[in-house]
């Protein structure tokens, strides 16, 4: 039998995502650094914090209400709670209220559905319980903080983890996949952190000089983590006959498969005979 094969948006082998906290006045220059390389991100906010002085805060300084919408244009406003609280340390009502309003703040500020959310601080030993509430309130992906240094897909978009944190040697991590990139297509680079991270600890120049090495990277599709789980979500809908010679694709968007070295578009609503 011949094998069908993952492939990203228009044929492309390689996958990158990133997802960055809170919110602070540091998302605007990582921003301009994505923007000038053309890479692509989600960002996790937190509406309680629009808008306050580092003095008001007691920590940052924290971007206004009015620029989320120009700011984020062309990459992903996701929920990060109103106020950033301990969720394992508040009656659950309250959760409910800071996740729920969060929420439609941000759809009210971006003007689309808010689908993914991260939780503050993480918690590990909670995650199960917080999976199936955060899916009650309508989310449909929530990252956990807990880096596992792989390529794969996700098997469950609300446990989703991600490759590495800003922190790590991301070079290095780029390297090992394009060496699996060679026979095993379809890889994704998944980074999350906090801007500020740059200013206070890691310097600027790390995020600018591998923006700079993915972007001269060929054959890479760069998403937000919406954009990601749209397009997996598509592919793994597609119906297959058993013998792998038919397949229809009853998604409203184009998908990509890799057969027999061939690189093969099966249009929305198409019904593909395979040799």
């Amino acid at each position: 039998m011949n094998i069908s094969k993952f492939l990203w948006k228009d044929g492309k082998r390689l996958a990158l995502t990133s997802c960055w906290d809170d919110g602070t006045i540091y998302d605007r220059q990582l921003v301009a650094i994505f923007n000038r390389y053309g890479l692509k991100a989600s960002f996790n906010l937190c509406s309680g914090k629009f808008g306050l002085t580092a003095e008001q805060s007691g920590w940052k300084e924290f971007i206004r209400a009015d620029e989320v919408a120009p700011l984020f244009q062309g990459h992903e406003v996701c929920s990060h709670t109103v106020n950033h609280p301990r969720v394992w340390s508040m009656p659950i009502d309250q959760m409910r209220w800071e996740v729920l309003e969060d929420r439609r703040r941000l759809e009210e500020l971006v003007g689309y559905p808010v689908r993914g959310f991260a939780i503050p601080y993480n918690w590990p030993t909670g995650q199960e319980w917080c999976r199936e509430f955060v899916q009650s309130c309508g989310f449909k992906f929530m990252r956990n903080s807990a880096s596992i240094p792989q390529f794969e897909h996700p098997s469950d978009f609300m446990d989703w983890h991600p490759t590495a944190h800003c922190s790590a040697d991301l070079p290095a991590l780029w390297a090992s996949m394009l060496q699996r990139n060679q026979d095993q297509p379809g890889q994704l680079f998944n980074v999350h952190g906090h801007s500020y991270e740059f200013e206070d600890d890691w310097g600027w120049e790390v995020i600018e000089s591998f923006a700079k090495l993915a972007s001269e990277t060929a054959g890479v599709y760069h998403a937000t983590k919406g954009e990601i789980y749209e397009y997996i979500t598509a592919w793994r809908a597609m119906d297959w006959s058993l013998d792998g010679t038919l397949v229809r694709n009853p998604s409203a968007m184009p998908l990509w498969i890799l057969r027999n070295g061939q690189v093969i578009k099966i249009e929305s609503g198409q019904m593909l005979k395979l040799e």
